[in-house]
């Protein structure tokens, strides 16, 4: 179970939060408070996993009740969401090592109910080191020459598509990507790619590419965007399967 303290001086606020908050069978909200100082004793008292935050309160601000914290509290744990109409701070919120997440008023509450569930959720590829040469196994599984200058353009882009998955609908944008990290231009990227995967499908039993992928793969010829798309889906399942998430809520 997920305890959460919220804290905030507008009332309507709190009362949204706790009604979206309680709807979560894995989630429970075990003070609301409503100024800096109680925000502290009942923090002290409570230790609750999760600190919502307003940051303008009635006696002190939500950055002196961080600052008490820290100095009271042994050990720092990032486990505060801090929320706030003014965007200009930002930064001095984020030098605060107890501060998660900052979200600008008003703010989409299934966006937070997602910062919660990040908070207790480990990644199997949190690791970068761990993704990369997992996806260089596969590729070789797959029969790709993996020393060949295409497959090494190829094992970035699925890389940075998975690492952020709105680069699948413009696979454009994210040739453009590994042709800047690697210094060089997208047309060279795109066309080693392309010769790569060409290759691959050409040379690898359709067996093999099938057995890998299951139902998910049509046996379809495969164009760049449709198989980084399919090994990133696979790494999608293989995340759910493998991570570690306690308390994961689901707003219904």
């Amino acid at each position: 179970m997920i305890r959460i303290m919220i804290v905030d001086d507008d009332e309507i606020i709190c009362s949204q939060l706790l009604n979206f908050l309680k709807k979560e069978q894995n989630l429970s909200v075990v003070n609301v408070s409503h100024t800096g100082y109680e925000t502290i004793d009942n923090y002290l008292k409570l230790n609750p996993d999760v600190l919502i935050l307003d940051l303008k309160l009635p006696d002190i601000t939500g950055l002196d009740v961080l600052k008490e914290l820290s100095v009271k509290e042994k050990k720092v744990i990032k486990n505060v969401i801090i929320l706030s109409g003014e965007a200009n701070l930002i930064n001095s919120v984020y030098k605060e090592k107890k501060v998660y997440r900052y979200f600008v008023k008003p703010f989409n509450f299934t966006s937070l109910l997602d910062t919660i569930n990040e908070i207790f959720y480990t990644s199997y590829f949190d690791d970068d080191n761990f993704l990369y040469n997992y996806i260089n196994n596969m590729l070789w599984k797959l029969q790709f020459n993996v020393h060949s200058k295409g497959t090494t353009y190829l094992i970035d882009a699925i890389f940075t598509a998975y690492r952020k998955q709105s680069f699948l609908y413009h696979t454009k944008k994210l040739i453009q990507e590994i042709a800047k990290e690697n210094k060089t231009n997208t047309i060279a990227v795109r066309s080693a790619i392309d010769k790569s995967i060409s290759s691959m499908f050409r040379y690898t039993d359709i067996s093999i590419i099938s057995n890998f992928f299951n139902e998910y793969y049509d046996g379809r010829k495969l164009s760049t965007k449709y198989f980084i798309s399919l090994v990133v889906n696979y790494l999608n399942i293989v995340n759910e399967q493998n991570s570690q998430n306690k308390y994961k809520c689901v707003n219904l």
